[in-house]
């Protein structure tokens, strides 16, 4: 469960099952309810799976890339099991993690990670039936996306707040 994704947009749910237990009411008041309805989905023992739709589906979830950087902000922290540290630390791992081993090691060792990298986007892209060029040759604004989501995640819940579609959450 504490490994659990969901996307909002499509969650199908058994009727039966779903009245019995009224998740949406039970995290209404949560930054990210899908995530944290199919934690709970799962920690009660029943099946859930998060699925790729090939294209049977879609959704625009914002305008542009100013509301995209507000939404993830919203809930990445959520993604990371409310846990600022796991963030931190995976962050430094694939944003910042190449220069800290190209300062510390070898060229070779910063080339082997890279590799890495890249290969785990590969893989990625692949299984999700994602452009792997495209993602390889937009990697680095990702990774500069995902830092700038996270640091504006930190700034809000440390100062403001979020507000999300006119309401604060």
């Amino acid at each position: 469960p504490d490994f659990t994704a969901a996307n909002g947009q499509f969650m199908l749910f058994d009727t039966a099952v779903y009245k019995q237990n009224w998740f949406h009411k039970l995290v209404n008041d949560e930054k990210a309810e899908d995530i944290q309805i199919m934690r709970m989905v799962k920690k009660l023992g029943y099946k859930g799976q998060t699925l790729l739709s090939d294209g049977q589906i879609s959704c625009r979830m914002y305008r542009s890339y100013a509301e995209g950087l507000s939404g993830f902000a919203r809930n990445i922290n959520a993604f990371f099991g409310k846990n600022w540290l796991i963030l931190a630390v995976y962050l430094l791992l694939t944003t910042l993690g190449p220069v800290a081993v190209w300062i510390a090691y070898s060229f070779k060792v910063f080339l082997i990670y890279i590799g890495l990298l890249l290969l785990i986007k590969i893989l990625i892209s692949v299984l999700s039936r994602q452009s792997w060029w495209k993602n390889v040759l937009l990697m680095p604004l990702q990774q500069a996306s995902l830092l700038l989501i996270a640091v504006i995640a930190v700034y809000r819940q440390f100062t403001r707040g979020h507000v999300w579609k006119g309401r604060r959450v």
